[in-house]
C-alpha cells in the first residue's frame, strides 16, 4: 500500500476560458495550453520519501509570522499517516519538492532557488506549483459553482473536508457547513468525490500554494496569467478542514509567506 503514496498521479487539464474570481474581483482568464494537475494532494510518504522528514509529525506550524504549537497536535493525533496529506510546509520548501520529484521521475527541474527567490525556468518539463489561474480552472472542473462540484452548502462534504459538524465538535470551530462527514480532521487522500475533472480534495482538508505573489485581480480578461513579479505572500488556495466557510469557496483567495510552515498548508503539482 506504501508504494502507492510513493508516486504521482495527475490528469490533463483542458486548455480553455472561464470565469475567475467572485463579484468584483470577476474576470474572464483564456488558459492556451493543456496542462497535467496532480489528482492528489502530495501525501506525507511521497514527501518524506524525497525530503527525509515528516513536517506534519516533526514540523511547527506558524500563524501570522509567529510559532504554534506542533503541526502534529493542531492538526490532531490522527493527523501523522503516510496517506494522509502532508503539511505544515513553506513556498520555499515546495519548491524544493517539486525539483526532487523532477529529478527522481528524469525530468528537468523548473526552479532555480536562491535564498528566498525562485525562478521559474521556462525550458524545463517537470514539476511545478501551479500557477492560481491554473488551480481555480482545475478546481471548477468546467463549473462554475460557489464551492468544488455544488453550489449547495450541504453537499460540500461529498467533495472534501471541510470546516463540517465533526470539526466543530473539537470545539476549536465554530459556524460550521450543514453537514457531517464522519472526519473531525485530516483525512486520507482521495475519499472523497472527485471534481468533474477527476480531481480529488480541491476543496478542504490542506490549503494548497499557488505561483503566484497576491495582488488585486486585473480589470481586463487575462491570458495565461502568473500574477505580479513580486509582492509579499504567495496566493493559497482550497480552503483547509478548519478553515470558516467562506474560505472553501473555490473563488477564495488565501496568502502566506514563503519562508515559514503555514499551520494548514499543503500542495498539489503541476507539469506543462
Amino acid at each position: 500500500m506504501l508504494f502507492a503514496f510513493l508516486t504521482y498521479e495527475m490528469l490533463l487539464i483542458p486548455a480553455g476560458t472561464f470565469q475567475m474570481g467572485e463579484s468584483e474581483g470577476r474576470h474572464e482568464v483564456t488558459l492556451t495550453e493543456a496542462y497535467w494537475m496532480g489528482k492528489f494532494e502530495v501525501t506525507q510518504a511521497l514527501w518524506k520519501s524525497l525530503m527525509g522528514e515528516n513536517p506534519t509529525a516533526t514540523g511547527h506550524q506558524f500563524w501570522n509570522g509567529e510559532e504554534h504549537a506542533a503541526c502534529a497536535v493542531y492538526h490532531g493525533d490522527s493527523a501523522v499517516g503516510d496517506d494522509k496529506p502532508v503539511t505544515c510546509i513553506s513556498f520555499l520548501q515546495s519548491a524544493e519538492f517539486a525539483n526532487r520529484l523532477s529529478m527522481k521521475d528524469g525530468l528537468k527541474p523548473v526552479y532555480e532557488i536562491d535564498g528566498k527567490d525562485v525562478r521559474w525556468r521556462e525550458d524545463a518539463n517537470g514539476y511545478r506549483i501551479p500557477t492560481e489561474a491554473e488551480w481555480e480552472r482545475a478546481a471548477r472542473g468546467g463549473l462554475d459553482t460557489t464551492y468544488v462540484g455544488t453550489s449547495v452548502p450541504k453537499e460540500v462534504c461529498t467533495y472534501g473536508n471541510v470546516r463540517d459538524a465533526s470539526a466543530a465538535k473539537l470545539d476549536i470551530t465554530t459556524d460550521p457547513f450543514p453537514c457531517d462527514d464522519g472526519v473531525p480532521q485530516l483525512a486520507t487522500v482521495g475519499s472523497y468525490k472527485a471534481n468533474a475533472y477527476g480531481l480529488h480534495d480541491m476543496i478542504g482538508n490542506v490549503l494548497e500554494f499557488t505561483w503566484d505573489w497576491h495582488a488585486p485581480y486585473p480589470d481586463a480578461p487575462a491570458t495565461d496569467p502568473r500574477g505580479p513579479a513580486s509582492a509579499e505572500k504567495r496566493v493559497v488556495r482550497g480552503g483547509a478542514w478548519i478553515g470558516k466557510v467562506h474560505k472553501a469557496k473555490v473563488s477564495f483567495r488565501g496568502v502566506d509567506a514563503v519562508d515559514v510552515g503555514g499551520r494548514a498548508l499543503g500542495l498539489r503539482l503541476a507539469r506543462d
